[in-house]
């Protein structure tokens, strides 16, 4: 399902602000997720299409305060850069986010979320991006806070598109081929872990410490990288 959404001019001083809204056109969807069941979005893109080189996309992940104003302007934001960008609603199942200023309804809804159920989430949504009549194939992405743990789960997830059976599609078919994670400062890894990596608590860039992260959960090679 698909329908028509409005897109509004960001607001003022923002990076990348989308000062033309006719630059950009967005549509509220529904695609596939975890089960197959249907999971709600916000899906933006150029314009204008790029019939010759295509477009890469970027699933934009929200913070606990769900597939909200901000992340339908961040997600335009990436439109306006030249991406098509799909803003992904977790929440979908739950109905949404409860009321922003009761912290202990908060905490549940996000909570009751498995991670196994939000990375089949993820996957519908790589899915769709990778299909899209306009998309190069490249997909990314970028999550805030609570999506930035679920960009980290989902950038080091094993291979995906596993059959009962165990054969698996190849792994340039179901990888990510960047992933930014704007989620704190600060890491806890087994010691194991900590062996193999040098994490920083500046890195230079949050690819950077992703890649870092990844060499640790055996990610696929193409993860963090611009």
């Amino acid at each position: 399902m698909t329908n028509p959404a409005p897109v509004s001019p960001s607001p003022e001083g923002v990076p990348g602000a989308v000062t033309d809204p006719a630059r950009v056109r967005g549509q509220d969807i529904t695609y596939p997720g975890s089960g197959g069941d249907p999971i709600n979005g916000y899906l933006v893109q150029p314009a204008e299409l790029d019939s010759e080189h295509g477009r890469p996309a970027v699933i934009v992940i929200h913070e606990a305060g769900g597939l909200g104003e901000h992340i339908r302007d961040v997600s335009n934001r990436f439109a306006n850069l030249g991406y098509i960008a799909l803003g992904v609603d977790l929440y979908t199942r739950e109905g949404g986010p409860p009321p922003m200023d009761d912290l202990q309804a908060l905490m549940a809804r996000l909570f009751a979320m498995s991670d196994a159920t939000v990375l089949g989430d993820l996957e519908g949504a790589a899915d769709l991006l990778r299909a899209h009549e306009d998309c190069n194939g490249k997909v990314g992405c970028i999550g805030f806070c609570m999506g930035g743990r679920y960009t980290l789960l989902f950038a080091c997830s094993p291979q995906r598109g596993c059959e009962p059976n165990g054969e698996c599609l190849p792994a340039s078919a179901n990888r990510l081929d960047a992933a930014v994670d704007c989620w704190g400062r600060r890491w806890s890894w087994p010691s194991s872990c900590r062996a193999r990596c040098t994490l920083r608590s500046e890195p230079k860039t949050r690819t950077h410490r992703l890649r870092s992260a990844s060499s640790c959960a055996s990610a696929p090679a193409g993860v963090g990288r611009r």
